[in-house]
């Protein structure tokens, strides 16, 4: 039984290789067709994937669930973000969990023997960021437990491409001292190859510095804003404890905030506090991302929809103009199934040999394109194939066989055979 479709598989790539011209269209467009297709998902796989690195299982966002004006000032959404005094205060009053704030910025190194500046995407994190979020570092201790803004020599963990161009592949690069917005760094750690932070957003670049949260540059800004809890701009992201459910961190989270719209209501008002479970792209934005992943698979959908009724048409005309010897294979004893197979064996090696075009222009265009014009860079991640990406084009190739060989198998599978011969 499992010798049979392999046999129409093999005969049906012999038929086709036999009709070049018309093999050549049909997998032409199937690749222009299925690559539009695979580029989505690998788009979409690449936003919405838990980044590299990144341990997800007990990984929660503390947010704020807004209420009465507050609710409709952030778009009916929750906050992500708090003052940095009430983060303290959060901190220090989880129980069953462990937090770690964080918050993006922009950084000024100064390559050593060099005068300007570059500009690098940062993030400045708590000292436990990355036992937080489950990264061990490959080379380093990372930072230590106080981080200080009076620490003398503020600490800084650097990206793994930083270390490459930057500084060589240096493996005694910790200890070393760097230049940051006209401060000097100690290094403590390199982070790994393909980390780029905890976050995968569209407004996230490819994070290279990760230096303390209490060096922010908001808390250097000339005014009271360490001890504001009018201005929002930490994030705090935590691990629940083993035997913690959200549900207890959820309440615990709403104590503490209910304890601070207490003693600060001018601040503090209409802002319930809570848990949600860790979104790549920020539990603020879970929503919008689920209604732009269908949107964009839904665009994937109608072109390879037109793409494969079009190529239908034609595998009807091709099935038409072979309808006398479709009619010989009944007339010798061949059942409509058997017919029906045949067809969609055809249109399964079109659809295998167009995913196979589409998949080496999507996976090996950048990577020849990069070797060409020498160069390299984290956007090239993104064509990374991956077993999950692999099994979700072969899905694809099924399905666009079923559409594309469905109709013909149909029609001609009960020939005249009387008329035909």
């Amino acid at each position: 039984m499992t010798i049979r479709p392999l046999h129409d598989l093999i005969h049906a790539a012999r038929t086709l290789a036999k009709a070049r011209s018309f093999t050549a269209v049909c997998v032409t467009s199937l690749g222009l067709g299925m690559g539009v297709a695979i580029v989505i998902m690998t788009f979409v796989g690449s936003l919405l994937s838990t980044p590299y690195g990144v341990d997800d299982d007990g990984l929660i966002e503390v947010v704020i669930r807004p209420e009465g004006a507050l609710l409709a000032e952030s778009g009916n959404a929750i906050i992500d973000t708090f003052s940095y005094p009430d983060y303290l205060d959060v901190r220090d009053a989880s129980e069953g969990m462990v937090t770690t704030g964080w918050s993006r910025a922009e950084a000024l190194f100064r390559p050593a023997g060099e005068t300007v500046p570059l500009g690098m995407a940062a993030m400045h994190v708590s000292s436990n960021y990355f036992s937080t979020i489950g990264l061990v570092l490959p080379l380093g201790p990372g930072f230590t437990i106080v981080d200080d803004a009076s620490v003398a020599r503020p600490e800084a963990v650097i990206g793994h491409r930083m270390w490459q161009l930057r500084f060589g592949s240096d493996p005694a690069i910790v200890g070393r001292a760097i230049t940051i917005d006209r401060t000097d760094y100690v290094v403590v750690g390199v982070a790994p190859e393909r980390f780029r932070g905890h976050v995968n957003g569209l407004d996230d670049a490819y994070y290279q510095l990760w230096m303390p949260l209490s060096r922010h540059p908001r808390l250097s800004e000339t005014g009271n804003v360490r001890a504001s809890r009018d201005v929002s701009w930490v994030r705090i992201v935590g691990r629940l404890a083993e035997g913690t459910t959200r549900a207890q961190a959820d309440a615990r989270v709403q104590s503490v905030m209910a304890g601070l719209a207490a003693r600060y209501p001018s601040s503090n008002h209409a802002r319930v506090g809570g848990v949600e479970p860790y979104f790549s792209n920020g539990a603020r934005k879970r929503t919008q991302m689920a209604g732009a992943r269908l949107t964009m698979f839904m665009l994937a959908g109608i072109v390879m929809a037109v793409v494969a009724l079009n190529l239908s048409g034609m595998l009807l005309v091709r099935s038409a103009m072979r309808e006398r010897e479709l009619a010989v294979r009944l007339a010798l004893g061949a059942s409509r199934w058997r017919l029906m197979q045949y067809h969609l064996s055809e249109a399964l090696v079109l659809a295998l040999a167009g995913g196979t075009l589409a998949s080496a222009v999507v996976f090996g265009g950048p990577a020849i394109a990069a070797w060409w014009f020498n160069f390299s860079g984290p956007e090239l991640d993104v064509f990374r194939p991956s077993l999950g990406l692999a099994f979700q084009c072969l899905a694809l190739c099924f399905v666009t066989s079923l559409v594309l060989g469905l109709l013909p198998a149909i029609r001609f599978s009960r020939p005249m055979i009387l008329s035909a011969l």
